[in-house]
């Protein structure tokens, strides 16, 4: 594979979405696009959605929540350990490593519960806590998703 010559003093910004990390074998590939950027750029930021169709069971959690329908809530909660720990048990081969990541997306996934259970209380999922502050954002629209293509010396590309 033929090397490329660095670019000075820029900054790659990527952003990869949900299909892009949705399997192991896509998550393969991301990662040899990073490491091919990094020989090519001193600093890579990379951005990630969440991975297919995670999104929308959390804001369909939230919004049934709201409703007073929470009895899905562990099933929701087994399908998100679900899909991240088969990619983690895949990816990671490192015990340690791995059982802390496990540990953090377990955490992270128990929040979400968490979350949802107050929201059924409250009867109502907060505008600011589902849409950024009140605002549904629509990607292209968001204001970091300018960034990074072109302001600030960095470059941006959307995978």
């Amino acid at each position: 594979m033929k090397k490329s010559t660095t670019i000075p003093g820029q900054t790659l910004v990527m952003k990869f979405g949900g299909t892009s990390v949705d399997s192991v074998d896509a998550l393969m590939n991301v990662t040899r696009i990073i490491k091919d950027a990094r020989t090519r750029y001193p600093r890579v930021v990379v951005i990630t959605s969440a991975m297919a169709d995670v999104t929308d069971l959390l804001l369909e959690s939230a919004i049934l929540a709201a409703q007073g329908k929470i009895a899905t809530l562990s099933c929701v909660e087994t399908m998100l350990k679900e899909k991240h720990f088969s990619v983690v048990n895949a990816l990671i081969k490192d015990r340690r490593l791995c059982k802390e990541t496990k540990r953090e997306i377990s955490y992270l996934i128990k929040s979400f519960v968490d979350l949802c259970r107050a929201i059924a209380v409250l009867g109502e999922p907060s505008p600011r806590g589902l849409g950024c502050g009140g605002i549904a954002w629509r990607t292209d629209e968001h204001p970091f998703a300018r960034w990074g293509s072109g302001n600030r010396g960095g470059q941006g590309q959307n995978y």
